[in-house]
């Protein structure tokens, strides 16, 4: 019944007559197999500025009643329901696609052999002036960090920022 709603206000937006209006709009929904009954969607309970409670969807009965609990109570909230996860979404995931540890004597890690994740927060720290640098990449850790190495060092890359932080301020 969104489809309906939508409609009508679309239609009450443009339209020049309200007789037009209406007799468009009931033609294009009995076109549609629309019936004319009761609309039976309804909206989570949204105070104004408030904050967001994300809860998992379980079924419509269990929403309702959380909506008119919170509701009754006033809470400055603004609920979420959120689908669980499909079976897709379930059995596929970055982490399947990961390479196993397999460099020896890594430039990167330390003692946690990280290099090979992806989707990951780096932190990179100038040796000389101790400038820092925070990066994001959604390749494996260690490409990442080599092209980085990379462009820090040859003048092909004057656009570059490791580029011109070490020309600018080291030189």
């Amino acid at each position: 019944m969104n489809v309906v709603r939508n409609l009508v206000k679309t239609s009450e937006r443009i339209a020049t007559s309200n007789s037009e209006n209406d007799a468009s709009t009931q033609r294009i929904l009995f076109e549609n197999r629309y019936n004319g009954g009761k609309t039976t969607t309804w909206r989570p309970y949204a105070a104004a500025d408030g904050i967001a409670l994300v809860l998992p969807y379980l079924n419509d009965h269990h929403a309702k009643r959380v909506n008119a609990i919170v509701k009754r109570s006033q809470l400055p909230l603004r609920l979420i329901f959120q689908p669980p996860s499909t079976p897709k979404e379930m059995l596929t995931s970055s982490r399947l696609y990961e390479n196993g540890y397999d460099e020896k004597g890594c430039r990167y890690c330390t003692d946690k052999k990280i290099c090979h994740l992806r989707g990951t927060v780096y932190l990179i720290k100038c040796g000389g002036c101790g400038h820092r640098y925070i990066g994001e990449s959604g390749r494996s850790l260690r490409k990442r960090l080599d092209e980085r190495r990379a462009l820090a060092s040859p003048q092909a890359y004057p656009n570059n920022s490791f580029y011109r932080h070490r020309t600018a301020v080291h030189s």
